[in-house]
């Protein structure tokens, strides 16, 4: 056998020890999740009030009005946006959720600097949103900002693209009761990975440039609790894509005559990894049954 034969012999048997790895991962994902679902009694209607769910940047209605669902009840959720950009959108938001103005902290334990303005919600009973006008920066001095004026012990960033998962508020809860003398930062997700910041932690790195730098404790969850706007549409291009990468691989070992040896590899690797991304996609789907609400919420796209 040539060094082709061995090259893409070894690559095949990677491709599968990467496919029994990640069938692993959504294993023990949906294991936990079932385990969360018995042991929800215990705290379900208290959501996970540790939380200060963090986004910077605009983001559409949909997410918004996913973040603040009766289901994710008890988290805070922290918006921080350039009011000279998205002014009109902001004022939308106060509206909606009567949002009442209150004074800019003149010291924090972080930077505040560049804050123009504060809200905050008037039902407490329903969420507390709190919604930052601040000039544009760097994301990591924006993150900073908004850490400063959350008021719960974690910090969990999120982006404008990813929605939080029904019961992720339950899974989320029992990562930090379990992980809560243990670990300063809570890494979870298998297609989606989020972190879950001690705020303490934070603080004591000066920021999150320095936990970026420093060493903390960390563990690692398999277990998602975000997805896109598009799960089920996301899931069928990424198998799509998968598939035909898989064949246009064993397209070049056919045609550069490789041994029988290396092809059969190849298929049993591509078969292998195709299966796995689709045993992944079917235990996400099932794992949040609701992951259309944002489309039925209709997405809002902000404007200034």
């Amino acid at each position: 056998m040539s060094w082709l034969d061995y090259l893409f012999m070894g690559l095949g048997v990677a491709l599968i020890l990467y496919a029994l790895l990640r069938v692993w991962l959504a294993y023990r994902a949906n294991r936990l999740r079932r385990l969360v679902a018995l042991s929800s009694m215990l705290y379900r209607g208290e959501g996970c009030g540790g939380i200060s769910v963090v986004c910077t940047g605009a983001i559409d209605m949909a997410q918004l009005e996913n973040l603040v669902a009766p289901d994710n009840m008890g988290y805070e959720v922290v918006l921080l946006m350039d009011g000279e950009s998205y002014g009109r959108y902001m004022q939308r938001i106060v509206r909606r959720y009567a949002l009442f103005e209150v004074a800019v902290p003149r010291w924090s334990e972080l930077p505040v600097e560049g804050v123009r303005r504060v809200w905050r919600s008037r039902f407490d009973a329903l969420r507390r949103i709190t919604l930052i006008d601040r000039v544009e920066t760097t994301p990591v001095e924006e993150l900073d900002c908004a850490t400063a004026l959350c008021s719960m012990e974690y910090v969990m960033p999120l982006s404008s693209h990813l929605y939080l998962d029904r019961g992720a508020a339950d899974i989320l809860l029992s990562l930090v009761a379990e992980y809560e003398h243990s670990a300063e930062c809570i890494v979870c997700g298998i297609d989606e990975p989020v972190r879950l910041y001690r705020r303490a932690c934070v603080v004591r790195c000066g920021g999150f440039a320095g936990v970026a730098s420093e060493q903390i404790r960390r563990c690692y969850v398999p277990v998602d609790v975000v997805s896109h706007i598009a799960p089920a549409r996301r899931h069928v291009c990424r198998i799509a894509m998968l598939t035909l990468l898989g064949v246009g691989a064993l397209l070049v070992v056919a045609v550069g005559a490789l041994s029988l040896r290396s092809f059969v590899t190849m298929a049993v690797a591509v078969c292998g990894v195709v299966a796995a991304r689709i045993y992944i996609s079917i235990s996400r789907m099932s794992a949040t049954p609701d992951e259309g609400y944002a489309h039925r919420v209709g997405r809002g796209e902000p404007k200034s």
